[in-house]
């Protein structure tokens, strides 16, 4: 017995399949007969829903596929295990999964397939299994394969992750199609199966679909076929809009001079005002991560979001930023971001989200009007607003003899940290004119500029002398 060829594994995005259970694995296995060998070809696809493997505290999922093969008798004939899988939690979307696939050959007789998945954090663990039988002949045809992509195979052309090669198709590895009607080419189903034959011969192939009660809904016209000796690859697809959501069984009949074969297996097609609905549910959700913030921007508004990080990162940090391409600069700020992001399990960054939400206050509430506009997020309280947030104290004192009007901003929630803002202008622009925050810089005369009776009230205010020997100017 050869050991198991696992050909691949990958995610394989809502956008390109349609939705799979979110609470089963399911496996499916597909038997072709090599004459040249008299042995049957297995392709094997295990579909693993993310909605079942259990998120880290680091925001990842961690998982592993073991596969095992096994007679009649219970006798393990093979077994091989995928690296343990680690995927990014944000990619745990309704209805996203991952396909795996393994080729290996039979004999004839009967067999089981056995597949375990391994949550490495949650600690749960999933078995299925599957029974297939290997052909004890030659057969008239394959199983059936339903996917929902096929496309030509040429020399330029590369193989995906999720694909697997049948002569000159490619053809998306998938255990179980589920039409999805709200997305872009959502109905249309794809179909694939090997007809044998010893001497070459011609007839016809005909599709038929099922409902779960048995009654056909659809019933092409038969097609023409010809068969060189030895059989070949017949295939095609149907667009099935407007078919009902529901259960329905696929099925091929081959029609040849030298008899007739069937072939079926299910499909489902989902409902489309609910996929409508989760869609807009989950464009939403994406809209609150990190990267689907940025998505949208166009170039000037993600310019407008790098420019205040220089208050949060030095400008060796950011220095990346200038001169990259636009998705360069989308990936940039998702990037920054994800760093800063204090809980990754969630799709919200709330660091990302208080920043901006400051910056947004800073600019309507700070801005400073003259002969030239500034931003309140460039102002003085604008930047002391964005790195602390509203002050646990203020004091706010109108003008007084010679002392300008100005504010006083305390923070008492972390270390004690203290803001005097003075408006010379008497036009509500506020300038930093002494602060015990060692990363600004006040003015050099401040006391003059405020007066000294002013000074004193400010120092009894805040419990400083700013009279003493250490005093700062």
């Amino acid at each position: 017995m050869k050991r198991f060829a696992i050909l691949a594994l990958a995610l394989l995005p809502v956008s390109l399949a349609a939705r799979q259970s979110d609470d089963e694995v399911t496996i499916a296995a597909v038997r072709f007969y090599r004459a040249e060998t008299s042995l049957t070809q297995v392709k094997a696809f295990v579909q693993v829903p993310l909605s079942l493997i259990t998120s880290s505290a680091s925001g990842h999922l961690a998982y592993q596929v073991t596969v095992e093969l096994k007679d009649s008798t219970g006798l393990k004939l093979a077994e091989e295990a995928w690296p343990m899988q680690h995927l990014s939690a944000a990619l745990k979307e309704p209805g996203a999964f991952t396909v795996s696939m393994i080729e290996f050959n039979v004999k004839p007789g009967h067999y089981q397939l056995e597949v375990t998945v391994d949550d490495s954090v949650g600690g749960r663990r999933i078995i299925k299994s599957a029974d297939l039988v290997g052909y004890s002949g030659l057969p008239t045809a394959s199983d059936l394969v339903l996917s929902t992509r096929m496309r030509p195979f040429n020399a330029d052309s590369s193989i995906g992750e999720t694909e697997w090669r049948s002569g000159q198709i490619l053809v998306t590895s998938i255990a179980h199609v589920r039409l999805n009607p709200a997305t872009a080419n959502g109905n249309r189903i794809f179909y694939l199966l090997e007809a044998y034959t010893a001497d070459s011969d011609s007839g016809s192939m005909q599709v038929r679909i099922t409902d779960a009660t048995g009654r056909s809904v659809v019933q092409t016209a038969p097609i023409p076929v010809r068969l060189a000796a030895g059989g070949g690859v017949l295939r095609g697809q149907l667009n099935l809009e407007g078919l009902p959501s529901g259960e329905y069984q696929f099925a091929v009949k081959v029609q040849l001079t030298s008899g007739v074969t069937d072939r079926a297996t299910p499909f489902t097609v989902l409902d489309l005002q609910a996929e409508l609905a989760r869609q807009a549910e989950l464009a939403q959700a994406r809209r609150l991560t990190d990267d689907g913030y940025f998505a949208a921007m166009s170039e000037e508004a993600l310019d407008r979001a790098e420019e205040p990080l220089e208050y949060l990162a030095s400008s060796r940090d950011l220095r990346a930023y200038g001169g990259a391409t636009v998705d360069a600069k989308r990936r940039f700020l998702a990037n920054f971001w994800q760093q800063r992001d204090p809980d990754t399990t969630d799709l919200r960054n709330p660091a990302r989200e208080a920043f901006y939400g400051k910056i947004a206050y800073a600019d309507s509430t700070y801005r400073e009007r003259g002969s030239g506009t500034t931003s309140g997020w460039k102002t003085d309280r604008g930047r002391v607003y964005a790195k602390y947030g509203s002050p646990d104290e203020l004091q706010d004192r109108v003008r007084e003899g010679r002392a300008p009007p100005y504010q006083i901003w305390r923070y008492t929630r972390r270390r004690d940290t203290w803001f005097v803002f003075a408006d010379r202008t008497g036009m509500g622009s506020y300038k930093l004119v002494q602060t015990n925050d060692r990363s600004e810089v006040g003015l050099p005369g401040w006391k003059e500029i405020l007066t000294l009776e002013a000074v004193r009230e400010i120092g009894l205010y805040l419990g400083v002398d700013f009279f003493g020997a250490d005093a700062r100017d």
